[in-house]
């Protein structure tokens, strides 16, 4: 048997290596870039998803926002609508005054603030509504009183252009006590949520009841007894009272209207916005607007 042998000068050798290395750098070479670009393409795809991730969180919040309405994200959206938020005490006897007697006024009352806040007549700027339910010589010179800047402790009206986006909000409680001279005294503390479609400043109506007036009356409705005083004075008659009003044009509130800022009121008190919800806030405690 026969063994033949192939033999190879040295320089064949090594150039034999030099190709193999110069092979194996170049398919480096090629595959180094592949791989930066895979890496590139897959941070990339990482970005993207992050991105429409975020774009999905922010649109379901803003679906969040508007299935809530102008409320959501406030105290307000809990409160009841309207009418129902003005809860009547059960009625019991006051001084001289009967259960039944007092379930009435309390009633008359109620019925009063009904039209004083939520009236669209009234909201619309007639007045008439609500002088005619009080007592003949309460009548001119709370009239007078509607015609200035005292007018929202009384009545709530819509500055033109502006219109209710929902339907109010409405939280508080009615107490009543005897006055001085054996009156039924109907102390009527609430807080009034008004949603508007109106005029705004952009930035002003951004954020949790950017589009919302908020109205905290502490009114007092006085019912004479029939006995010691003359017919005209027999009904309902405006007493003592004051309110606030958070997050309105300041200039329209001076006229006795509610109407959304033009410029930013509530910037950097938003620690505040709870308390001015609160019907039990006292108001000297609630943050100024103007």
């Amino acid at each position: 048997m026969q063994y033949r042998f192939r033999l190879r000068s040295p320089g064949t050798a090594g150039r034999y290596r030099a190709k193999r290395l110069f092979i194996t750098a170049l398919v480096i070479l090629l595959l180094v870039p592949a791989g930066v670009l895979a890496i590139r393409s897959l941070f990339l795809s990482m970005a993207t998803a992050e991105e429409v991730h975020r774009e999905q969180r922010e649109t379901a919040q803003e679906i969040k926002k508007a299935n809530l309405g102008p409320y959501g994200e406030t105290p307000a959206v809990t409160y009841a609508q309207g009418a129902e938020g003005i809860v009547v005490p059960a009625p019991a006897q006051v001084g001289e005054w009967t259960p039944e007697q007092v379930a009435d006024v309390q009633e008359r009352t109620k019925n009063l603030l009904i039209t004083a806040r939520l009236d669209d007549r009234v909201l619309a700027g007639d007045t008439a509504p609500y002088l005619e339910q009080l007592s003949e010589s309460a009548r001119t010179f709370s009239g007078e009183k509607l015609e200035t800047e005292q007018a929202l402790g009384y009545i709530t009206r819509l500055a033109p252009g502006y219109t209710l986006a929902e339907a109010p909000r409405v939280k508080g409680a009615m107490t009543v006590t005897v006055g001085d001279l054996n009156q039924l005294v109907v102390s009527a503390d609430f807080v009034w949520a008004y949603a508007l479609n109106g005029p705004t400043d952009e930035e002003a109506s951004k954020g949790p009841g950017g589009r919302v007036v908020v109205v905290h009356s502490q009114e007092q409705y006085e019912w004479y007894p029939d006995k010691g005083f003359l017919p005209e004075d027999r009904g309902l008659r405006p007493g003592d009272g004051s309110q606030y009003v958070f997050n309105m044009d300041c200039e329209l509130a001076k006229e006795g209207m509610i109407a959304l800022p033009k410029t930013v009121t509530n910037k950097g008190k938003e620690s505040s916005t709870d308390k001015v919800y609160d019907p039990q806030t006292p108001l000297e405690q609630l943050p100024h607007n103007c």
